[in-house]
């Protein structure tokens, strides 16, 4: 249910997402989900998510561009008014803890994925899925079912038009 992400450092300056962003690109890495947040004023991080994550790892090792690894939550739903709401009260409800989230959506297709990251990523995966909220994942994961759906694919079709 977990699927990763990147959170790289950077300096808070004119630039600099940019030069991520762009080494990335000329690499092929296909961005599928992105949140630039201000730590301070020297500082940046950048959440990555993106289907090829470990050749995007690699590229920002020989590009010497600090990074680490987190493990997230996609929640896959309609793209209609009081969905996110319904969801965040289900986990209130449950007394569970966000420490972010941000969007990512298709028009054409009318669907959002949210991206979350909980205290207790496992107990907000139980919660979610026994009130049957679709949720994104790794085919390869060993807890895998047939109503979640696949990254590499959801993402290449459901995302991109």
């Amino acid at each position: 249910m977990l699927v990763k992400e990147l959170v790289v450092k950077l300096e808070n300056k004119v630039g600099q997402l940019n030069r991520v962003v762009s080494i990335l690109a000329e690499q092929g890495i296909d961005l599928k989900a992105v949140t630039c947040i201000k730590v301070s004023d020297e500082e940046t991080k950048v959440k990555l998510i993106t289907i090829e994550h470990d050749k995007a790892k690699n590229i920002l090792d020989r590009e010497k561009i600090s990074y680490f690894e987190n493990e997230v939550i996609i929640v896959d739903i309609e793209d209609k008014q009081g969905e996110l709401s319904k969801i965040l009260n289900i986990l209130q409800k449950e007394n569970i803890n966000i420490d972010y989230v941000y969007t990512t959506f298709s028009y054409l297709k009318k669907r959002v994925l949210i991206v979350f990251d909980f205290d207790d990523p496992s107990r907000a995966i139980d919660v979610l899925k026994k009130n049957h909220i679709s949720l994104v994942s790794h085919k390869e994961d060993d807890n895998f079912s047939e109503e979640e759906h696949d990254i590499k694919e959801y993402l290449a079709t459901v995302i991109t038009p």
